[in-house]
């Protein structure tokens, strides 16, 4: 819903608003509203920035605190006593290595015939291929990603660069009196 109000500006400010609103094909009602938003979205921003900075303040962190909290954060263990990624990368390659090695040691563990039914050898290698081999070499691959990722990405291969102490991120409105 929207209502009618005026407004007064400086005729500067008018016809520059008036011109960019005619290059960019829009009315001047939604540049004015527009730009109420950003200032309202800015003075939100201050106001967060400005309270995060004393609750730092309290607890003693700087900015230069900031690479080595973020680093210590993105920590590839899930918590105490549960299962780590590189764990669940170990642990998909033993599955895909079951999965290829199966066909072939579960009649030698279980004193029978073979593991699939006889068939013709172009049955049988579609078999081998498309159940076993096959599904175990991509667990595997899947598996060896997961653990070469959690391993790049360990909390303890984390390297924290010192960085300048940041000016003031937020600027100041361009206008002193918006």
């Amino acid at each position: 819903m929207r209502t009618n109000q005026d407004i007064k500006l400086p005729s500067e400010l008018w016809l520059r608003m008036t011109d960019v609103a005619r290059a960019e094909g829009r009315s001047l009602d939604d540049l004015i509203e527009e730009a109420a938003l950003r200032l309202l979205e800015l003075r939100e921003l201050r106001s967060f920035v400005a309270s995060n900075r004393e609750l730092a303040a309290q607890r003693g962190l700087t900015e230069g605190d900031v690479p080595r909290l973020i680093a210590e954060s993105r920590g590839v263990t899930v918590g105490k006593g549960r299962l780590t990624l590189a764990t669940a990368g170990i642990l998909l390659i033993l599955c895909g290595a079951w999965f290829a090695v199966g066909p072939y040691a579960w009649p030698v563990l279980t004193n029978s015939g073979t593991y699939f039914a006889a068939s013709t050898h172009t049955r049988f290698l579609t078999y081998e291929l498309g159940y076993s081999v096959g599904v175990g070499l991509v667990l595997v691959m899947c598996g060896a990603f997961v653990a070469g990722w959690a391993s790049r990405h360990s909390p303890q291969s984390a390297v924290v660069a010192e960085s300048p102490p940041a000016a003031n991120a937020i600027p100041e409105p361009a206008e002193a009196g918006i």
